[in-house]
């Protein structure tokens, strides 16, 4: 019977040295945003509070992330590791590798062959999951296709053979079903993008953010009229990435804004961008009744959900922190009860 690995995350560097104190861990991945700013400052706590447990870097791809990364390195973490492009079996690579010189150095010893083994089925297994995870995701994504090709079928048919007896309001109908499925279809697209790996080049062209995101405002007013949202959108923010998955990152924040002001009569929901440590950050921000930072760090974890009553999964901003990671980028968000949200990301070149 394989082993299975043990993974505990930690939203803040308090949680993490806290988790450290109570277990015995092999290795830490310390992810470091030098784009968002913060610093080194967890890596220096944990090298104080626990001086002896490798630590292994996930920084982002900017040269700023570059040069954080080598002060890491002079500060005492073993490795680090660039986001874009990085596979599982990379990932798992450069974990057991640090804990292997992590024993040589504790013990001139090497690490036994029975180790080795047991490391290299670990790292077999991981990789098992994660290609089960692809296949659940591409089973998934057929499984919708099939009801979702029937009413665009039934749709096309309609428009063919019946719009001309449909009255004013008919004819609209059917063209918002016709819409909404050629929005869906999009997105199934790109789950299935996402499900391929990480290996897959990105389809880079010029993405007109501005336009998807009041295309989106102007549909999700369609859906709900009687919603008195103001939806403020900054001209001409362009970036580089892959339009399929861009759409469905503008669609789930827009889509976050709009659901989480529901409560108010006259919503406000801003998409730009601004310069942050001569990096472009683009972020929807919204007057929405704001979450507890103590959060943050759980929002882009699959199934969190921070209000139960809310419908949807508690999939799409994990989805959206996949998209930007594959993208070379990054994402956070900030916010306090009572003051709105805003949820910002980057994008690697």
């Amino acid at each position: 019977m394989e082993e299975v690995f043990t993974v505990e995350t930690a939203a803040t560097v308090d949680e993490g040295i806290d988790a450290l104190s109570r277990s015995s861990f092999d290795v830490v991945l310390l992810e470091v945003c030098s784009r968002a700013g913060g610093g080194l400052e967890p890596l220096r706590r944990l090298r104080v509070e626990q001086p002896d447990i490798p630590v292994v870097l996930l920084n982002d791809m900017s040269d700023a992330g570059d040069r954080v990364a080598l002060q890491a390195i002079g500060l005492g973490a073993q490795d680090y590791l660039q986001g874009d492009g990085l596979t599982t079996s990379g990932l798992s690579r450069a974990l057991l590798h640090t804990v292997a010189r992590s024993l040589a150095a504790r013990n001139p010893k090497p690490p036994s062959h029975a180790w080795w083994t047991k490391m290299a089925r670990r790292q077999r297994h991981l990789e098992r999951m994660n290609k089960e995870l692809e296949a659940f995701n591409h089973s998934l994504a057929h499984d919708l296709r099939g009801p979702l090709c029937t009413l665009i079928g039934m749709s096309e048919i309609l428009s063919d053979e019946c719009l001309q007896h449909l009255d004013a309001n008919g004819r609209y109908y059917l063209e918002r079903i016709c819409k909404v499925a050629s929005s869906m279809e999009r997105v199934i697209e790109g789950m299935v993008e996402l499900t391929r790996g990480y290996e897959k080049a990105l389809q880079r062209r010029r993405v007109n953010l501005s336009a998807l995101v009041r295309d989106i405002c102007e549909e999700r007013s369609h859906e709900e009229p009687h919603r008195g949202v103001t939806c403020l959108v900054e001209d001409g923010v362009e970036v580089l990435g892959d339009p399929r998955m861009l759409e469905i990152v503008v669609d789930n924040l827009v889509g976050n804004a709009w659901k989480f002001t529901a409560s108010s009569s006259s919503a406000r929901i801003e998409f730009g961008r601004k310069r942050l440590d001569g990096v472009d950050v683009i972020f929807v921000r919204d007057d929405g009744p704001g979450f507890d930072p103590s959060v943050a760090g759980s929002l882009f974890k699959p199934f969190f959900k921070m209000n139960e009553g809310m419908h949807g999964l508690g999939v799409g901003l994990s989805i959206v922190h996949r998209i930007i990671s594959r993208h070379g980028g990054k994402l956070w968000a900030e916010s306090s009860p009572g003051n709105g949200a805003s949820f910002y990301f980057t994008l690697g070149g």
